[in-house]
C-alpha cells in the first residue's frame, strides 16, 4: 500500500513509500481511508518523529478486513480514531475506537470528528449542567472549539464564542475581547496561556473551567481568578471518561440529525497533504483542513 511517512531531509518533511498492508486481529479491524484531517498535534510531531513514522490519527473510510473477533463488518463505512497511519490506504484500527456512520454523513465530514470532536464532547461533558448557563468558548473559530460551541448550544447553554477576528457563527455571540463585566459560569479553553488566564477572571461564583490546551503556560494564580471559588479542570481525552466508539456515533448522529455542522476551511488530495500542513501552520485556517483519497 501507499503510506505517508515521515522523511526529515525531504521538503515538507513528508513522503509517499510502499508499505506492506496491515493486517487485522483480535479487536483490529483494518479500514481503506477515503478521508482523514490534519491535527495540529501532528503538525508539532512530524518535524521530531524519525524516519519512517506515519501520522494521522482521523479515519473516516471501509472497513477492507473486519477484526477476527467482531466489530464492524468487511464493507461498512466506518469513522475511527486510529494511533497512527491514518494518512495511508490502509490502517490498522481497534474495534472500540470505530463507529458506523449513517448515509447522511459524508466521508470528509467524518473526518473531522475523532480528535477534534471527542475533544469537544468530553469537554462539555466536564462542565456539568450547561442548561442556561452562560458558556464561553475560547479558540472557537478552530475546529474543537467550533464543534465544542455547537454541543454546549444542543445542551442548552448560552454561548460565546472568542476568536482572533469575528465571524458570522449561528446563535453564537463572536467577540474578539472580553468586556469588563463579561461573566461566565462555564468556560472550555482551547486557547490556553494569556488567553485562558484572562477568560479565568470573568467568572461567575461557582463556575467551571475546562482546558485541553496544554502547548502554551498559563500565568494562573489565585488572584486569576478575581476573587471567585471556581473550579479548573485539565481534559485529557484519552483518559476521559466514556467509550470511543460510543461517542463517535454519538456525533455522527449529531451531523446526520443536523445538530452539528463541522466547519472544514478546505479538502485537499492526501498527496498534497504538505501543502496543508504549510497552511495549517501559516495561521487563519477556519475548522479543519480535510485530506482525501480519490
Amino acid at each position: 500500500m501507499h503510506a505517508l511517512v515521515t522523511s526529515p531531509q525531504a521538503p515538507g518533511r513528508l513522503i509517499v513509500v510502499d508499505l506492506p498492508a496491515p493486517e487485522p486481529g483480535p479487536g483490529i479491524a483494518v479500514v481503506r481511508v477515503h478521508a482523514s484531517s490534519i491535527n495540529r498535534g501532528e503538525t508539532r510531531l512530524i518535524p521530531s518523529r524519525p524516519n519512517g513514522w506515519a501520522p494521522g490519527q482521523d479515519v473516516a473510510g471501509i472497513v477492507e478486513h473486519a477484526a477476527l473477533d467482531g466489530g464492524p463488518a468487511r464493507g461498512t463505512r466506518v469513522v475511527g480514531l486510529a494511533d497512527g497511519g491514518a494518512w495511508s490506504e490502509l490502517v490498522a484500527v481497534p474495534v472500540e475506537r470505530l463507529a458506523s456512520l449513517p448515509a447522511a454523513v459524508s466521508d470528509e465530514v467524518a473526518a473531522t470528528l475523532p480528535v477534534a470532536g471527542l475533544t469537544a464532547l468530553r469537554a462539555v461533558r466536564a462542565l456539568g449542567d450547561v442548561i442556561g448557563k452562560h458558556v464561553l468558548i475560547t479558540g472557537a473559530r478552530g475546529a474543537t472549539g467550533n464543534v465544542a460551541a455547537q454541543l454546549a448550544l444542543a445542551a442548552g447553554a448560552t454561548v460565546t464564542g472568542l476568536a482572533r477576528h469575528t465571524f458570522d457563527f449561528d446563535r453564537v455571540r463572536v467577540v474578539t475581547v472580553l468586556n469588563a463585566d463579561d461573566r461566565f459560569d462555564r468556560v472550555i479553553d482551547a486557547v490556553g496561556g494569556v488567553v485562558l488566564a484572562d477568560a479565568l477572571g470573568h467568572l461567575t461564583p461557582h463556575a467551571k473551567a475546562v482546558t485541553f490546551a496544554g502547548s502554551v503556560p498559563a500565568p494562573i494564580g489565585l488572584g486569576t481568578f478575581a476573587g471567585v471559588p471556581a473550579t479548573l479542570e485539565a481534559l485529557f481525552v484519552y483518559g476521559a471518561l466514556g467509550r470511543f466508539d460510543d461517542d463517535l456515533a454519538t456525533l455522527a448522529d449529531f451531523v446526520a440529525g443536523g445538530r452539528l455542522a463541522p466547519h472544514i476551511d478546505r479538502v485537499v488530495q492526501i498527496a498534497d497533504v504538505n501543502d496543508g500542513l504549510a497552511a495549517l501552520e501559516a495561521g487563519g485556517i477556519d475548522g479543519k483542513i480535510v485530506l482525501v483519497r480519490k
